[in-house]
């Protein structure tokens, strides 16, 4: 009898959760094409490896990478593609790249100028904050 109520009761939390999973998010899909979900999925794991990377660097002073690897983040894609791609946004979410850009833009500027691992990480913080905001209100679904 035990067992049974068991199996009903997960068996019903697992169908609750897949029939009402898109009632429970409250984010704002963001509709795009396949092509540029996949395109913006990986520029998102790219970001995320790339500030591991910066953490790293930071760990061990290397002061030279976190200003590359922050720079290179730094600089936005302005090729047509990447163009296109960001006018199928909305304003609102597409107003988080540009500060995304900018945080990086500062952090390599003044790991380069100053080379105090503090200030960088709240600069990196700044930056994880764009991060957690989109993550936190935004959804990609495929059109």
């Amino acid at each position: 009898m035990k067992f049974s109520i068991t199996v009903f009761v997960f068996t019903l939390i697992f169908f609750s959760n897949n029939i009402f999973a898109d009632n429970i998010d409250g984010r704002v899909a963001i509709k795009v094409s396949s092509k540029v979900k996949i395109q913006i999925l990986e520029d998102m794991r790219k970001n995320l490896t790339s500030i591991q990377l910066i953490v790293a660097a930071l760990a061990n002073e290397d002061f030279e990478q976190v200003v590359k690897i922050a720079g290179e983040l730094g600089s936005m894609d302005h090729t047509e593609e990447a163009m296109m791609r960001r006018k199928s946004l909305s304003e609102e979410y597409r107003s988080l790249g540009p500060q995304l850009h900018m945080g990086f833009q500062s952090l390599s500027r003044d790991a380069r100028d100053f080379g105090d691992v503090q200030h960088s990480l709240g600069q990196l913080s700044n930056v994880m904050n764009v991060c957690v905001a989109c993550h936190q209100g935004y959804r990609l679904e495929v059109e």
